[in-house]
């Protein structure tokens, strides 16, 4: 383990290391970032209390560089006659947008785009919110529902405009696209792999996708009429009879039912393949912690494995092997994103030709 090789919790402007098991995770799929630390040491027969409590202000730092900003969730401890042992857990302050309610007066907003509606649902919270990409027109309106979380809101709007919303490891969130970054290292077998697994699992994967959807004037008619709209694609790869057939919830025209029908085909296609490693170390090449939403090269030969995949998760660990990564991989069409609309409306939102599509198979995130 290389000296900077360890875990620093700040709490109240004061670094606390010497951890003995630590646990941090970050996932493309999971707002929230989080940790989990434990320090096992003698009983000196003092009482001095454990200065950590559930909701301090923290700061989780892995060899020097912070991945966590945001709060303690809970504090345990232990003793018997010979230890004392101490077990820290937290997430990053976008946990809170996860657990608490979406409140706002008023309830509906126009003239916001993904970006300012998910700065204004954030702030309270005190969460910053950026974006790397453009994020498409402003909502008219976007109203939000009875009972849903601040992020599942923010979420909802991201759908409507193709947007993956992420933590950005410093406390904010970024709305991004998958794949937005490179990794500085490849992971090789025989190199700085030290075991693997892949799976590939057919289950969802179909030989042929058929879309069905409403026109605008089948919507004035007759709502259930999606006869006159159909698009389709195929998986070369499924090479027996597995048709699906998809009926969409929203207006659409033949090209965004192709559309939908071939983001079916490559999606599932992409998920079917998963891909877990683990490293020596918590850092890349360059010296900087292994990145989240990046693509990676992979040479595994032994599990058949020759690919540029996209990193969708990272488990930093250090126990009595020192310090290791588990790297979560897929395919990058996994999370290729098409743009929502609302039920039975207009695209409104969008650069003119883009064809969308809402329908409740959506890629939930």
């Amino acid at each position: 383990m290389a000296d900077a090789d360890i875990a620093e919790l700040i709490v109240g402007g004061k670094a606390y290391s010497g951890w003995k098991d630590v646990t941090g995770i970050r996932q493309i799929d999971a707002i929230a970032g989080g940790f989990e630390l434990e320090l096992s040491e003698r009983w000196d027969g003092q009482a001095v209390r454990w200065p950590i409590d559930p909701g301090d202000q923290c700061e989780l730092r892995l060899a020097g560089e912070t991945v966590v900003v945001g709060n303690v969730d809970s504090a345990q401890r232990q003793i018997d006659k010979q230890s004392h042992r101490v077990t820290i857990k937290g997430r990053d302050k976008t946990g809170d947008l996860v657990d608490c309610s979406a409140i706002h007066t008023p309830d509906e907003f126009s003239g916001l785009d993904a970006l300012s509606l998910a700065k204004t649902l954030a702030q309270p919270f005190g969460i910053s919110v950026s974006a790397d990409i453009p994020v498409g027109a402003p909502f008219n309106p976007f109203k939000l529902q009875p009972g849903e979380s601040s992020f599942e809101a923010i979420e909802r709007a991201c759908r409507m405009r193709a947007l993956l919303p992420m933590s950005d490891g410093r406390g904010g969130m970024v709305l991004t696209r998958a794949g937005s970054g490179r990794a500085a290292s490849a992971i090789v077998e025989g190199g700085n792999l030290l075991s693997g697994s892949a799976e590939n699992d057919w289950s969802q994967r179909y030989s042929s996708y058929t879309v069905k959807a409403q026109s605008t004037s089948a919507l004035a008619e007759d709502p259930d009429d999606t006869a006159g709209i159909e698009g389709s694609s195929g998986d070369r790869g499924v090479n027996r009879h597995r048709p699906l057939l998809i009926v969409a919830e929203g207006i659409a025209d033949t090209a965004a039912a192709r559309e939908r029908a071939q983001w079916e085909a490559g999606v599932r296609a992409g998920r079917s393949v998963t891909v877990t490693t683990l490293v020596q170390g918590w850092r890349q090449a360059d010296g900087a912690l292994w990145p989240l939403n990046s693509l990676c090269p992979v040479k595994i030969p032994s599990l058949d494995i020759n690919d540029t995949l996209l990193i969708t998760a990272l488990r930093f660990t250090f126990g009595a092997q020192g310090s290791r990564t588990e790297i979560s991989m897929t395919r990058p069409d996994a999370f290729r994103l098409i743009p929502e609309i609302p039920k039975g409306k207009k695209n409104t939102g969008l650069p003119e030709g883009t064809q969308v599509i809402t329908s409740e198979g959506q890629l939930k995130r």
